[in-house]
């Protein structure tokens, strides 16, 4: 409902591949924006951005947050 609303930032840390191949809808390829997710985040940095990547024991989507946080993200999941 989240991403239906548009009250969601998605990150996909799969690669560019695994993007290509399916991918949660209106996700961001962070392979593609990496060094620059600055542009594909929301200008509130207090807008829910949820990073993801291949499952339970996937710890690649650190990145994407780490890096979002650092821009001043406040809501990273």
């Amino acid at each position: 409902k989240l991403i239906e609303a548009k009250k969601v930032t998605v990150i996909d840390v799969n690669g560019s591949k695994s993007y290509a191949k399916g991918h949660v809808p209106g996700a961001v390829d962070y392979a593609s924006v990496k060094g620059k997710l600055a542009s594909a985040l929301p200008k509130e940095k207090d807008a829910l951005v949820v990073a993801y990547c291949g499952g339970p024991s996937c710890k690649a989507y650190q990145a994407a947050a780490k890096e979002a946080e650092k821009l001043g993200y406040t809501n990273v999941k």
